[in-house]
């Protein structure tokens, strides 16, 4: 008996966070996670594992260089269904990084591409065990009397080995960031590789961006 192969369509991440920033750059996100699919697989570990272990998990999960997560809860709507809601709230200390009057924040707040695929410049190599769709919307609240300055721009790009689209707009409230990319199951080696990391490089300069914030006063 095989079991049920899914595609990149039914292993889908939602990620929606709402940033607070203060004039230093040290920041609070409320980030809600929608899982499906394979990313199901991680409610186990919430559901068996202890509670030091679950902690190091979730600390492994995120790129911020200081952050504590002050608050995390998780269910799983439906019983019979491969999908779980996990919520984190979680402040990151030098989140922007004031520049005089300035506060420069990375164009993405979130989990980076790279974090999601396993390659290597080294072996030339690139393995995608399972395809999966990823799809953000984060929005950063406009506090302390700063205005969004500059923007990255508008970004879609397509390859053979997926696909990220990439948006960011603002008001003089908030400023509002739309990520989606998708990888397809692979492994990319010899002549696959060159463009497989041209593709990777070029998400990499995207999310590298910093989206500057000017002061009102």
């Amino acid at each position: 008996i095989r079991s049920r192969t899914y595609t990149p369509e039914d292993n889908i991440q939602l990620n929606k966070a709402s940033i607070d920033l203060d004039q230093y750059g040290n920041g609070i996100i409320n980030l809600d996670t929608k899982n499906h699919g394979v990313f199901y697989d991680d409610v186990l570990i919430y559901k068996t594992a202890k509670e030091d272990y679950i902690k190091r998990v979730n600390n492994n999960m995120f790129p911020y260089k200081d952050f504590t997560i002050s608050d995390f809860t998780y269910k799983q709507p439906e019983r019979d269904l491969p999908v779980f809601d996990s919520q984190f709230t979680i402040k990151v200390n030098g989140l922007g990084r004031q520049v005089s009057d300035k506060l420069l924040v990375p164009a993405n707040a979130l989990i980076p591409v790279s974090d999601y695929i396993d390659y290597s410049e080294f072996y030339n190599y690139a393995e995608i065990l399972r395809g999966i769709t990823i799809k953000d919307e984060v929005e950063i609240n406009l506090k302390n009397n700063f205005w969004a300055q500059k923007l990255p721009e508008t970004i879609d790009l397509k390859s053979d080995f997926g696909y990220y689209k990439w948006k960011v707009e603002a008001d003089s409230e908030k400023i509002i960031i739309k990520r989606e990319f998708q990888f397809k199951k692979g492994i990319y080696t010899k002549s696959d590789f060159d463009p497989f990391l041209e593709f990777i490089k070029s998400i990499e300069k995207v999310e590298r961006q910093k989206i500057v914030l000017n002061s009102k006063t």
